[in-house]
């Protein structure tokens, strides 16, 4: 706290010469605003910020935002899985949405994104709306919005290009490209990506690969861009381990998971037109398709799992049209969404025989409207409403519809003609999260006594609402910046396992209580930077206790400084405290203590890294959860974290 009172002191410190410091953010509003005007809690990270960090993908940066916790970010040590504000799906279901040039991602079937994917070389910048988007985004944004804007679909030189190679502990090896061409109007860009590992743990190996190809034509008025990408993944998966089998060897795979491995490929093409001026119009459409083999293990007790292969083809065609005007005290936007998504899945025994099969779709059609108002120099009101309507078909059609409200204002302190003011926001808002295509319709079958069989899927599933209020205050200035925020969430219909019934049912309740803080220096010799998020989740069966595997207090500082030498030097430590591997309460997870540091230094064109993960070689993990034996005896299962792991890179500018 000492820290945090120092670098907010600094930061409120007048200036030698007055500077004007208006960022503006797209994301929080889908259209322009500046960054203190926008009645909630947004966090940015810069293309020299973001290489400055240990990190060679979107996994790792997000491990940086106040209130985010990334499982599973290293190379090889397993699929992804974020959670944001108390909302985790661990692995089955998503609650942030992510946006790549204002194109969502995520799995048809799950919302799932596909994080290590998005590289370090191709992005220029984040933005990230901590909280629920619902007003805006609809569907898979109740605990935030992550939008990437990629390095193609922003000015530069005529040509332009870097080559970035890594290689380091684990046996991980990749290789980036990037590469831009202007001819006239015409901008092209080509990324590309080879990345293996042989995994932390045994069973646990991986390789990605892909590429996209952008051609933006860009003059005064608008923008025309055409974005086509591929990727490819194969990535094994270990298992969870008992709390013995850690202790005696926690580099082992489960037994029950050596057939678990994941294999994909995806196709994704996009075509947006920016019209700028008094009347801006953004419309978009796009495409996507997946092919996925994924023999994967369930385990119903220790060293007893049922394995099947599942496979999964999907597809989705989508659009968005919005636009906006503004007069002089105010501005609205208006827009839709629609997308038609498919289905088609089946599941096979060990001897190849079919077990169970399912052909749904989903179709969503949304109108949303945002605006704000202007009341006086000091006073900003904004406002935003959205419908979904979403027909889920298999057998019959389900019909499910929410509306998203919200409301929300900003208030400068102090001088009306201050550079860098004061500014306190509030915010009242509604969301929503509709049941994805697998709880509706997933035809897994688990078995049942005296050899029947049974699915947990369940068609008539509700969609999870919450309401959520926010209160903040914030300051950016020319070498500072600090914000903290408090929010409350009471989350009702939410979707749980019933074992009286056996299905997804909506049967949950929880309340999101949670402070998210952050102070950085952005000039001088030094710069630090400290985030801390506290974060209380309580379900409404077990009032007084945290969810499993949601740290309660995370905090993170970071120092960033120029060594002799032009060495640029970074070291961040980050402590995440108060987990636990039930929801009762009876099994604690250790506090995680984790230190990483990275040097750079360029050589011309040459950039040399050095970055070190986990510098003091801590034992923690990931996730853990408790399952009991056929006597009812709970037996703690646990997914363990990587030790020091080195990484070595160059990156060549051309």
């Amino acid at each position: 706290m000492l820290t945090i009172a120092l670098l907010l002191f600094l930061a409120t410190a007048d200036d030698a010469v007055p500077v004007v410091h208006k960022e503006i953010v797209v994301t929080p509003e889908r259209g322009a605003a500046a960054r203190d005007q926008v009645a909630a809690p947004v966090t940015v990270l810069t293309r020299e910020q973001i290489e400055r960090l240990p990190a060679e993908s979107l996994a790792e940066i997000v491990n940086t935002i106040p209130g985010m916790t990334m499982y599973f970010d290293a190379p090889g040590a397993g699929a992804p899985m974020i959670t944001s504000r108390g909302f985790f799906g661990g692995g089955e279901v998503e609650y942030v949405k992510l946006l790549v040039d204002g194109v969502p991602a995520g799995d048809v079937e799950s919302g799932l994104i596909d994080w290590r994917r998005i590289r370090v070389s191709d992005i220029e910048r984040i933005e990230v709306l901590r909280g629920p988007g619902s007003s805006l985004y609809g569907d898979a944004s109740m605990g935030g919005v992550i939008q990437v804007f990629t390095r193609r679909s922003t000015n530069g030189s005529a040509e332009s290009g870097d080559l970035h190679l890594s290689t380091g502990a684990l046996g991980s090896r990749s290789a980036d490209v990037f590469v831009k061409h202007d001819a006239g109007a015409l901008r092209i860009a080509l990324n590309g990506l080879l990345a293996t590992s042989d995994g932390y743990r045994a069973h646990s190996a991986s390789r990605e690969s892909g590429g996209d190809l952008t051609i933006q034509r860009i003059d005064d008025r608008s923008r025309l861009q055409f974005t086509a990408s591929l990727a490819s993944l194969d990535r094994e998966e270990p298992g969870p381990l008992t709390a013995g089998e850690v202790s005696t060897n926690r580099r082992g795979s489960n037994a029950a998971f050596r057939l678990d491995r994941e294999q994909s490929d995806r196709h994704r093409f996009a075509l947006s037109y920016d019209a700028f001026g008094a009347l801006p119009v953004r419309a978009a459409i796009y495409a996507s398709d997946r092919n996925t083999d994924f023999p994967r293990t369930l385990l119903f007790a220790p060293g007893f799992g049922s394995t099947l292969e599942r496979h999964i083809d999907t597809d989705s065609v989508g659009g968005l049209f919005e636009v906006a005007h503004e007069w002089r005290n105010t501005s609205l936007r208006v827009g839709t969404d629609v997308q038609r998504a498919s289905l088609r899945a089946h599941y096979d025994d060990a001897h190849g025989t079919l077990v169970g099969s399912a052909d749904a779709h989903r179709e969503q059609q949304a109108f949303f409207t945002t605006g704000d108002w202007q009341a006086d120099e000091r006073l900003r009101i904004s406002a935003g409403l959205r419908f979904d309507d979403i027909r889920d078909e298999r057998a019959g059609t389900e019909h499910r519809s929410a509306w998203s409200p919200r409301l929300g204002a900003t208030f400068r302190l102090g001088a009306t003609n201050a550079s860098a003011p004061i500014v306190f926001f509030a915010q009242l808002a509604g969301a929503f999260k509709a049941p994805t295509l697998d709880q509706l319709f997933d035809p897994r079958p688990f078995p049942g006594p005296d050899g029947s069989s049974f699915t947990i899927s369940n068609p008539s599933l509700r969609p999870q609402r919450a309401r959520n209020a926010e209160i903040g205050v914030s300051q950016t200035s020319a070498r500072a910046n600090w914000m903290i925020s408090a929010y409350r969430m009471n989350v009702v219909d939410e979707i749980d396992f019933d074992p009286q019934t056996f299905t997804y049912r909506n049967i949950g309740r929880s309340k999101h209580t949670g402070v998210e803080a952050m102070a950085e220096l952005t000039r001088g010799i030094v710069q630090p930077t400290i985030t801390w998020a506290w974060t209380r989740v309580e379900s409404g069966d077990a009032p007084g206790t945290q969810l499993k595997n949601i740290p309660e207090h995370v905090a993170q500082f970071m120092l960033r400084s120029t060594l002799p030498g032009a060495v640029g030097a970074s070291i961040g430590y980050r402590w995440e405290h108060g987990r636990f591997a039930d929801d009762a309460g009876q099994y604690a997870l250790p506090d995680i203590h984790n230190v990483s540091a990275k040097l750079e230094r360029a050589f011309g064109r040459l950039r040399a890294e050095l970055e070190v993960r986990n510098l003091l070689d801590s034992h923690d993990s990931y996730l853990g959860y408790t399952l009991s034996d056929f006597a009812g005896n709970p037996t703690l299962m646990e997914f363990p974290a990587p030790g020091r792991t080195v990484r070595i890179g160059l990156t060549w500018r051309f």
